[in-house]
């Protein structure tokens, strides 16, 4: 079986000049590696999103800064868990240099990080190298395949979970389940437009969409019932500080305008049919939930727990029977754990179906 590490003489010349974008644990893995395995090999820099700190070893410099050692370095590895997130929103920063990934599975070659970042950034290498010929079985695969991959880069969710959102819209839209369409979590706002568009089809846009963020990012994870990398908190305060404040933690921002952008261009949808619920949850839900009113599809993506159990707690009882509910984040253990308990609670027992390996959803 081949180590994770065996393709490390491969992807990093001898005696380069290395950053590592990521100054959490695994890019200190990843230095104390290139330490032991590749001794030849000079890390010049961590690389931080938002961080200028000269004190670590080696020091730590703001992405900002990265084109001014443009004739300092060899090559960037990427080393965090947000790869995906920094590459889409540092795209030009780090094209200017040779770069690579690096991740539990070991090292990535150029090519396949290309082919992820340009367009496809949720599929696998394999995935993404048989796109034309790609077809799951799903209800109007091509079409949606289309829509997809326009969206794409303003989505984190796989592409068969965007594809059981489509076929999700359509059944209600099929079966009249009345309601409006409500997602939980937007970021750039792909999953809100591919439900807008997907409505369109059949002609007239008739449901009211509700949009819910904070367009801050993330708020601090509650250190019980989340475990998330810290890799994206200061770095005196990294893995240390996870205590549930509702303070952005700069993870997985974006603004409303990406949303707009999206919704009322790509997907063409009717700004007097679309609500943008912005603020943290705790402060949105309350007052929302009085004046939503039915609800037909309830996506939620809120990665916390906290998250969660804030938007079951005011918007499940709105779901009409025969309504659809979306559990976007069923693999971590703080969604699970909210979801869990709140239907312990209610004494309700749903049939969570299977999306893919992270996601669920339910039928009312």
């Amino acid at each position: 079986m081949r180590n994770k590490t065996d393709n490390i003489n491969e992807m990093i010349p001898r005696n380069a000049r290395l950053a590592i974008y990521g100054a959490g644990g695994r890019g200190h893995n990843l230095l104390e590696l290139l330490r032991t395995e590749r001794p030849d090999v000079i890390v010049r820099c961590f690389v931080d999103s938002r961080i200028d700190d000269v004190t670590t070893d080696p020091p730590t410099i703001c992405v900002g800064a990265l084109c001014r050692w443009k004739g300092e370095l060899d090559m960037v590895v990427m080393a965090s868990a947000y790869d995906r997130e920094i590459l889409m929103a540092y795209k030009a920063e780090i094209d200017a240099f040779s770069w690579c990934i690096f991740d539990d599975r070991g090292f990535f070659v150029p090519e396949t990080c290309s082919q992820m970042l340009n367009g496809f950034m949720q599929l696998d290498a394999s995935t993404a190298a048989c796109w034309d010929q790609l077809n799951h079985g799903f209800e109007k695969e091509p079409a949606t395949k289309n829509l997809v991959a326009r969206l794409m880069m303003h989505t984190m969710v796989t592409y068969d979970g965007l594809m059981v959102l489509a076929e999700l819209v359509r059944h209600c839209d099929k079966t009249g389940v009345p309601g409006a369409m409500v997602e939980c979590g937007s970021w750039r706002g792909g999953s809100s437009a591919l439900m807008a568009a997907v409505h369109k089809e059949g002609g007239e846009a008739l449901r009211r969409l509700h949009v819910f963020d904070s367009f801050a990012g993330l708020p601090e994870p509650d250190g019980v019932n989340d475990m998330l990398p810290g890799t994206m908190l200061p770095d005196d305060e990294r893995e240390t500080s996870f205590s549930g404040k509702l303070r952005p933690i700069h993870s997985l921002e974006a603004d409303r305008a990406s949303n707009e952008e999206i919704i009322f261009g790509l997907a063409d949808y009717p700004p007097e049919l679309v609500t943008f619920h912005e603020g943290w949850f705790q402060d949105t839900m309350p007052r929302a939930s009085e004046e939503i009113g039915p609800i037909a599809l309830l996506r939620l993506d809120g990665d916390l727990y906290e998250s969660y159990r804030v938007c079951l707690e005011h918007l499940y009882p709105l779901v009409v029977s025969g309504g659809i509910v979306i559990i976007d984040d069923w693999c971590l253990p703080g969604c699970r754990r909210a979801v869990e308990e709140y239907f312990e609670r209610t004494g309700s027992r749903p049939l969570l179906h299977r999306i893919d390996s992270l996601s669920r959803y339910l039928v009312k």
